[in-house]
């Protein structure tokens, strides 16, 4: 091939090996050439194979002994200036570190990872008669060797501040578990109290599940506070209301500490609501229980009542806190349901959880509900009923089921109907959810705004007004294919389905056409991953199923492949489609104008949307909670498939308005909703994604539309 370069490879191999130099390595007889030229004559693979890589170097290096010789000779100089330069470089990580301030040591450490093989021997041997190097090699072998963290406590309840923050920061991150002996040195009453408040401290700082508030302001305001009825005049390091460590005052100590600790930070409303915010459930509990007993408890929840009104009070988990409490001291909802619908979705979001956190009684949220009349706040309030445990109520929680129920089957909100189901599924009444939808399936919908199909898919009926498409300009991190803010209108209303198409609903089309054999391992109530063409069959196959017109039209040779659209009218068309990425954002917004339906605080986002798993997996439809249009999953799970294909320039331009008609493989569809994989800073309502229409990707999935008449 060589000489040339229009001979076959396999003849190539047939010539070569007629030539090998040892017998054993050619055909063994003309009959056998001749049988493997037939073989090639035919097309059919030949018998012989060609010399690999190996065979042709070993080969060269007997042909040139000396050479290789030498080369061998440079590689393995080569090798030892390189193993010289590695031990150097090592040797002063090491007198480095040992020597470092304590603002250098946490580079040091991170460069000892480089060289833990040569290093760790030596480590090991530093004398502890030295205690700054000593504590400087038991950092760098913590990673390797936790025993090292029990000399490390002992450097930490009397090292200075810099120190105090390096060592708790490496054992946070390699011995999380070492706050139990850290308790133990809290509470062991033969130390100092110095030695004590300093584990007391070490704790807060490396166990996330108790850091800042609870610590702060349960456990070590109370200390402090009894320290000062003593009359003690103190010097020891406590923490600031930001949680760092610092040396106050006695005066100082007294301002920290005015109306709060175990008792008295329930009076103050500001340290209350910090408290709240992390505290361990047991410890809320306590809290609220002291309380609920306290002759201030009037005075208390005046002060929260204030709170939605005070624009000081930026926090809207704060303002939420502020709203529960209240409640739950009043033994009623006070604020009034105008100001409530009017605040932030943030502080509505943040309110659903703390309703029950704070353990109100349900029926005063259902007392509240039924009195109010405002479907979209009713809805809100509904779901706090899913944080209830029924089993401390058994008087009255057949009556509370049976509520919820009748509120799923005949309200007339979409709003109120997913949160019905959203609280029935947290109650496990999965049955009772069954039945209902069996029942309904393929009714009228009879002035209601939601209907479940044929199939048992349950949809929103919405009906759309103006509203604020795409990404305000002044977000960090920007998509640069997302578009950029802009007032749009939808001259027509939809029906959407209120989860994703699920793996049970697409078995339903695939026993009448059976394009691929369904994967038993899927579960069937997760969303289904599929081709856009086959999504596309999907809403045809149901719209027939239905009586209602289709919206997608075959290719030239019939088939739901490449070449095939939209019809040209598909909008007029009352059959089932995929949304448009118009229609599909303000189905997600569901009146909302921030990054996210429910706001724009990411810490919401775990109740909303299964994200930031990228190597997870698809979740069951419908389990966390839906929008203000009953629609569950509009973020996260799976990304889903739209009618809207990838345009240039979109950022300035906005979303393509072109009707897909002889689609290519090499096209891109916008897919929107941010699969389980993403992010939480990329969740929102406006990003996209851009799967060619035959791509199968496990997180792309679909929901489907139709339009009203």
């Amino acid at each position: 091939r060589k000489l040339d370069a229009t001979i076959s490879n396999d003849l190539d191999v047939i010539c070569l090996k007629c030539m090998e130099k040892e017998p054993p390595d050619r055909y063994q007889d003309a009959g056998s050439v001749a049988e493997e030229i037939q073989r090639y004559l035919n097309g059919e693979p030949i018998r012989a194979r060609p010399v690999r890589w190996p065979t042709r170097t070993l080969r060269w290096i007997c042909r040139n002994p000396a050479i290789s010789a030498l080369a061998g000779c440079i590689a393995a100089l080569l090798i030892a200036a390189i193993g010289v330069a590695v031990y150097q470089r090592a040797i002063h990580t090491f007198d480095s570190l040992l020597s470092s301030d304590t603002n250098a040591t946490r580079k040091y450490l991170d460069d000892v990872n480089s060289y833990r093989w040569i290093l760790n021997s030596r480590l090991a041997f530093v004398n502890a008669a030295d205690p700054d190097r000593h504590m400087r090699a038991c950092l760098a072998l913590l990673p390797d060797d936790s025993i090292q963290s029990e000399s490390l406590i002992n450097y930490l309840v009397d090292a200075n501040l810099q120190e105090f923050y390096l060592i708790t920061s490496e054992l946070q991150t390699h011995c999380p578990w070492i706050t139990e002996r850290l308790w133990t040195l809290a509470s062991d009453s033969s130390l100092s109290a110095k030695k004590r408040l300093r584990a007391i401290c070490a704790v807060a700082l490396i166990d996330q599940s108790l850091a800042d508030a609870p610590i702060r302001d349960w456990i070590l305001l109370p200390s402090i506070v009894d320290r000062l009825e003593t009359g003690e005049d103190s010097n020891e390091k406590a923490m600031d209301v930001s949680g760092r460590v610092y040396e106050p005052s006695y005066e100082e100590e007294k301002l920290l500490v005015q109306d709060c600790g175990m008792r008295r930070c329930l009076t103050n409303p500001y340290l209350f609501c910090e408290s709240f915010r992390r505290a361990p459930l047991e410890l809320i509990e306590e809290g609220l229980s002291n309380l609920r007993r306290s002759p201030l408890k009037n005075q208390v929840a005046e002060a929260f009542e204030e709170w939605p009104n005070d624009v000081e009070v930026i926090s809207s988990e704060r303002i939420a806190i502020a709203i529960a409490t209240s409640a739950l001291l009043r033994g009623k909802i006070t604020i009034e349901p105008k100001q409530l619908a009017d605040l932030p979705d943030d502080v509505h979001a943040f309110l659903i959880g703390h309703l029950s956190t704070v353990s109100l009684n349900p029926q005063i949220v259902i007392d509240y509900c039924d009195a109010i009349h405002v479907p979209e706040l009713e809805a809100k309030l509904l779901m706090s009923l899913g944080g209830v445990d029924l089993q401390r109520y058994p008087a009255e929680r057949e009556a509370w089921k049976s509520y919820v129920v009748d509120r799923f089957r005949s309200d007339p909100s979409c709003a109120v109907h997913g949160a019905a189901e959203f609280v029935l599924k947290k109650w496990g009444m999965k049955n009772d959810l069954k039945q209902v939808t069996s029942s309904l399936a393929g009714q009228p919908n009879d002035n209601r705004q939601w209907f479940i199909n044929s199939i048992g898919i349950p949809f929103s009926c919405v009906h759309i007004k103006p509203f604020i498409f795409g990404l305000p300009d002044d977000i960090e991190y920007k998509n640069p294919k997302e578009v950029d803010q802009r007032e749009w209108t939808i001259h027509r209303n939809i029906a959407v389905s209120t989860r994703e198409v699920t793996n049970a609903d697409f078995d339903q089309f695939l026993t009448e056409f059976p394009i691929y054999k369904p994967n038993p391992k899927e579960v069937f109530d997760c969303p289904v991953y599929c081709q856009w063409y086959h999504a596309a069959m999907f809403c045809n196959w149901l719209s027939v199923k239905e009586g209602l017109a289709m919206c997608y039209e075959p290719n030239s040779r019939g088939r739901f492949k490449e070449g095939m659209g939209l019809s040209p009218d598909y909008l007029q068309k009352n059959g089932y489609r995929l949304p448009t990425e118009f229609e599909w954002e303000f189905a997600c917004r569901a009146g909302g104008h921030g990054l996210r339906h429910f706001g724009n605080d990411p810490t919401l986002l775990k109740y909303y949307a299964w994200h930031g798993d990228a190597f997870g997996r698809r979740r069951a439809a419908a389990g966390l909670r839906p929008n203000e249009f009953g629609l569950f999953d509009m973020l996260g799970n799976v990304w889903e498939w739209t009618n809207t294909l990838d345009s240039a320039n979109r950022a300035k331009d906005g979303a393509s308005l072109k009707r897909i008609e002889n689609l290519m493989d090499g096209e891109r569809v916008v897919a929107r909703g941010c699969g389980y994989p993403t992010p939480s800073e990329q969740v929102r309502c406006t990003m996209p994604f851009f799967p060619s229409p035959a791509d199968e990707i496990k997180a792309v999935g679909f929901r489907v539309v139709r339009t009203l008449e």
